[in-house]
């Protein structure tokens, strides 16, 4: 039984996410937008933009105040949910971004790429903490751990990797509020004020 139809997107939809509550949910775009629904009222809340390309994965915090997204135009971009503000342009990558995610702390992302990598960032700064490497084929699909120190990584030649990221990332801790208020909001993007340095990686460790 479809419950809803909801209309709005002027081309290919390629991601969906629930929100934890299953009230509202984000769809992704080959319009170069994603947009937030009110489910249960089969509305459009909002329409993201300044992606230049297809938006290809998306992922919400679970507070809802935060939203990830990862483009064809190479570029992953933070935002924030209840203003639509872009936060963060997180680049690095030299293809195109095709799964992102973020811990359940919302402290760090990961992004899969047609260049064959995956991607550990600081959420905060803006940084790339790492680069993984490895992959024969190009990723496809990324996924933490519920504690926050591992990550999976799958790619299209049917690979898939297990990450232990113990070493750049402490366990993660779920937010104490789950429900998406303004103020919460407000001081999530407050704290992700800095300017970052497209080359802001971390080297590695010897």
């Amino acid at each position: 039984q479809c419950l809803s139809v909801l209309k709005g997107h002027t081309s290919e939809v390629w991601s969906l996410v629930w929100s934890v509550d299953n009230r509202r949910a984000l769809s992704g775009s080959s319009d170069c937008t994603f947009r937030l629904w009110d489910v249960e009222r089969a509305t459009c809340i909002r329409v993201f933009t300044g992606h230049t390309r297809d938006v290809f994965g998306l992922a919400l915090s679970a507070d809802q105040c935060i939203a990830l997204s990862g483009s064809y135009d190479k570029t992953l971009r933070l935002w924030d949910v209840e203003t639509g503000r872009c936060l963060r342009v997180l680049e690095g990558h030299t293809g195109e971004v095709y799964s992102v995610a973020l811990s359940l702390d919302q402290r760090h992302a990961l992004s899969g790429s047609w260049d064959r990598t995956v991607r550990l960032w600081d959420v905060e700064t803006g940084r790339c903490l790492r680069v993984l490497e490895g992959h024969r084929g190009r990723v496809k699909t990324v996924a933490w751990s519920a504690d926050g120190r591992r990550a999976l990584s799958g790619d299209e030649q049917g690979g898939i990797r297990v990450w232990d990221l113990s070493k750049f990332v402490t366990a993660a801790r779920a937010p104490k509020a789950p429900v998406s208020t303004e103020s919460a909001a407000k001081s999530m993007a407050e704290a992700l004020k800095a300017v970052i340095s497209p080359e802001g990686m971390v080297p590695e460790a010897s």
